[in-house]
């Protein structure tokens, strides 16, 4: 958060404005939320929408779970689990790379074989 600048004697990073030592009401956040989503033509986000979002792009980028578990301040895997969709592309290109270097093994052992068979006289 380094371009808000910090309230002397806050601990909060959005403090009330005539009392700095207590934190904005979550009325005051939905009403400000709620005018930007209309600003925005976006009347349907929810401000939990963007945490899920992060946890999905966090997953879908390849991130590890345990990973997008601590962005998302989560104490359990599972409880990520529920936020983000995790891409299954990442795990295709994997089984689809651990695939393509067995049929190169075995492709590779049946060249051997043949050079074998070739130069026996059976």
């Amino acid at each position: 958060m380094a371009g808000i600048s910090r309230v002397e004697g806050s601990p909060w990073v959005f403090p009330r404005l005539l009392d700095p030592k207590r934190h904005i009401s979550v009325e005051v956040i939905e009403k400000a939320w709620q005018r930007i989503r209309d600003h925005a033509g976006i009347p349907d986000v929810h401000l939990h929408d963007l945490r899920h979002t992060v946890g999905t792009y966090a997953g879908q980028a390849g991130v590890n779970a345990f990973v997008v578990r601590d962005l998302l301040r989560h104490s359990t895997v599972a409880m990520t689990g529920r936020y983000a969709n995790f891409d299954q592309n990442p795990v295709r290109a994997v089984s689809d790379l651990v695939g393509e270097r067995i049929a190169a093994g075995l492709e590779a052992g049946d060249a051997a074989s043949r050079a074998a068979k070739k130069g026996s006289k059976i």
